[in-house]
């Protein structure tokens, strides 16, 4: 009787604990994509009024956004202005694959925002703002 006791307070507790950790792990992925999110509609905002060079752009961006997004937006300025890749795709897509660890993002959502980055820089001001407006659908 006693062991009985025993299992079913363990199956309970560890049931519990298991929905906590699930409970805060999709809150943290949620927080995640709304600074993307965020990020993303700084970049139109950006990218339409302010006229400046891709790197700058993305350096401004970063200053103001928190997170993953940020870390990301401030590689890519980074790689951009010293011209360690051979585009702003590239510099995108090596700033998300690198920023993997340690995220609450899953796959779906880098592949998306791996996706964003695909026109940068191929198309001027109108086509890359509406980029955005896709990517945060």
């Amino acid at each position: 009787m006693i062991i009985k006791l025993v299992g079913a307070v363990t199956v309970v507790f560890f049931m519990w604990a298991y929905g906590w950790y699930m409970a805060e792990y999709t809150k943290k992925r949620i927080n995640e994509l709304l600074d993307f999110k965020k990020a993303f509609t700084l970049f139109a905002d950006e990218t339409l009024y302010s006229g400046g060079d891709l790197s700058s752009v993305f350096n401004s961006v970063g200053e103001r956004c928190s997170g993953k997004a940020r870390e990301i937006f401030l590689k890519v300025a980074s790689s951009l202005y010293e011209k360690n890749c051979d585009g702003a795709n590239e510099a995108w897509e090596k700033a998300v694959k690198d920023s993997k660890k340690g995220s609450f993002m899953e796959d779906e959502d880098f592949a998306n925002i791996i996706a964003f980055g695909k026109c940068l820089g191929f198309s001027g001001v109108q086509s890359q703002v509406s980029n955005v407006s896709v990517a945060t659908g």
